[in-house]
């Protein structure tokens, strides 16, 4: 019995006529729009790291209504590329955000419930499991005076669950992960396999780790257990997104890491 995503690729998935004959535009100017609203959202967070590691960072910044403006076009060029090209790429595979294509098309969105419930689930076990890795592995690793939560709850769950869970998404599973899987079923002139798919699930959730260390290193010296054991948290994250992305689409990946967010920063403020 083939599994709904097996179904999807070979083209006989209930919802594989959904697809229309040109790029989705909706469904890019929503994801768009999601990764916009999470980019402001992440914006005080990101502040207040700066501010409590080294206020000369956020000295000379434009007033607040120009901060938001030029955080809001660039998020609007970059991830409006990104969303258009991962799309286009996710739809050569006959992958990608099938329940947005679905609903936003007004057409029929078989085991939507399902592939929500699975990400939810999963989202919340391993926002427990690395929340308690992070706490207890992570944060003594920290700088003084840096081991805890340096940003309110509410903005570390704002820009965590709005900007991980829309904006990294669209970047690292919808462009990246379908931008490589494309690229080797080109270079080996077959149907993308586990194999493949697992390569690029992997390439990207290192990426995903990598990434994190910018604003680690912005707070403090980036010893080498440090920089180890963020990118190994985040790529382990980044493991269980991917997977999301390839079996259950990438509503519930989004899902999973919105919902991951909530356990995790509530047991590192508690832990750290």
């Amino acid at each position: 019995m083939l599994d709904g995503a097996e179904k999807w690729r070979q083209g006989n998935h209930p919802m594989s006529s959904i697809l229309p004959a040109t790029l989705p535009w909706r469904v890019a100017a929503v994801l768009t729009l999601g990764c916009l609203a999470g980019s402001l959202a992440i914006l005080p967070q990101m502040l207040t790291l700066a501010a409590t590691a080294d206020p000369s960072l956020t000295e000379g910044l434009p007033p607040w209504p120009l901060l938001l403006l030029v955080t809001a076009l660039q998020s609007l060029v970059v991830f409006g590329l990104a969303a258009t090209a991962g799309l286009a790429m996710a739809q050569r595979l006959r992958h990608g955000p099938d329940l947005l294509m679905a609903w936003l098309y007004g057409r029929p969105a078989p085991d939507a419930w399902a592939r929500l419930r699975d990400g939810l689930a999963l989202g919340l076990a391993s926002g427990i499991v690395l929340g308690l890795v992070q706490g207890l592995l992570v944060q003594p690793l920290m700088p003084p005076g840096l081991s805890g939560p340096t940003a309110p709850l509410w903005m570390r769950l704002l820009g965590g669950m709005l900007y991980g869970g829309i904006a990294e998404e669209v970047l690292l599973r919808l462009l990246v992960v379908s931008g490589l899987v494309l690229l080797l079923q080109r270079l080996t002139g077959r149907r993308p396999s586990p194999r493949v798919w697992w390569s690029a699930i992997l390439v990207a959730a290192v990426l995903f780790g990598v990434l994190h260390l910018p604003v680690v290193a912005a707070m403090g010296p980036l010893t080498p257990p440090l920089a180890a054991a963020v990118t190994m948290v985040n790529a382990s994250m980044g493991l269980v997104f991917g997977w999301l992305y390839w079996w259950r689409g990438l509503e519930a990946a989004m899902l999973a890491h919105a919902a991951a967010h909530l356990p995790l920063q509530l047991i590192v403020g508690m832990v750290a």
